[in-house]
């Protein structure tokens, strides 16, 4: 009985580790993509974002909004992020 207990740790700390490799560099593919379209509307047009999202369409492209303040609204602006294949850098756009 011992012997089966570990086996199943093992198996689900190699599941977990497994999964976990699999999604962190998705995650901060996104997350990289938010940061670089934040610092770009504040830096090139003096705007701070109030939110920004992406979602990911495939592998190597992102859809997602930028939305800030002006006057008494808040403007939402679609942005779309691709990049030609899995390690480059993601380029994108905001209408």
């Amino acid at each position: 009985m011992r012997i089966s207990v570990w086996v199943l740790l093992g198996a689900v700390i190699s599941t977990g580790v497994y999964y976990l490799s699999n999604t962190m560099p998705r995650q901060n593919g996104v997350e990289s993509v938010k940061e670089a379209v934040r610092s770009d509307f504040l830096i090139r047009k003096g705007i701070k974002l109030t939110n920004i999202g992406f979602v990911r369409e495939n592998e190597n492209e992102l859809h997602g909004f930028a939305a800030f303040p002006m006057g008494l609204r808040e403007v939402v602006k679609a942005c779309i992020a691709s990049r030609q294949n899995g390690d480059a850098p993601y380029s994108w756009m905001c209408d």
